[in-house]
């Protein structure tokens, strides 16, 4: 019965290893610069190349957004079940100041591919079912934002993420309804810096409205 569901999660490899990347580079950058100020005393732009190079790297791994879950909702339209709303659980590997109005998310299917922004809106969780919360209405081709922890309100307000959590509400275009054993990937793409990567699956067979990619 298990091997029957099929669903999925797999995130991209430069999310997972470009970081660790990143931060090797880094590191050669820095023992590189102090190695060769000494060969090269009179490279005035060695110190300031490494320091930049550096600090895109530290842009590259503050901006990145983690993928901690993906759960779908079914829905029947014209006699055919089929998942047309989606949430994506993310936290940020670093806390920094992130502009979620800044962020798109890019939806890829066998025949098609659509970029959506922000609708604008952004929402603290209440006590109904996520996938009834009023900030749907708001969200058509485009994403908005349910908090889930925003201790300070700087992304209610402001729309800045800084160590909170949230879920990333996309009601998906038509074109993308998953009906059976269909397969999408998502990305979530910030103004700069590392794009995180989900590629999501709907099995043959899955009673429940409700579907968490990735569980067996």
């Amino acid at each position: 019965m298990i091997n029957l569901i099929g669903v999925g999660v797999k995130l991209n490899n430069w999310g997972i290893t470009g970081i660790t990347s990143i931060a090797l580079i880094s590191s050669f950058l820095i023992v590189g610069g102090a190695t060769s100020a000494v060969v090269f005393q009179d490279t005035e732009d060695l110190e300031s190349y490494a320091n930049n190079v550096i600090n895109d790297a530290l842009d590259e791994i503050s901006t990145y957004l983690k993928i901690e879950e993906v759960i779908g909702k079914y829905y029947t339209t014209n006699g055919e079940r089929t998942v047309e709303k989606i949430v994506i659980f993310v936290k940020q590997y670093i806390p920094n100041a992130v502009n979620v109005s800044d962020l798109t998310i890019k939806l890829q299917n066998k025949n098609d591919v659509m970029i959506l922004g922000h609708s604008g809106f952004t929402s603290k969780i209440d006590s109904g079912p996520l996938f009834e919360q009023e900030i749907w209405e708001n969200t058509k081709n485009s994403f908005s934002v349910i908090v889930n922890i925003d201790n300070d309100r700087s992304l209610l307000d402001n729309n800045i993420m800084n160590k909170d959590t949230c879920y990333i509400a996309i009601r998906l275009p038509e074109q993308f309804y998953m009906g059976k054993n269909d397969e999408i990937k998502v990305s979530i793409i910030p103004y700069k810096g590392i794009i995180s990567s989900a590629i999501i699956q709907t099995p043959s067979i899955h009673i429940s409205n409700v579907i968490v990619f990735g569980d067996a």
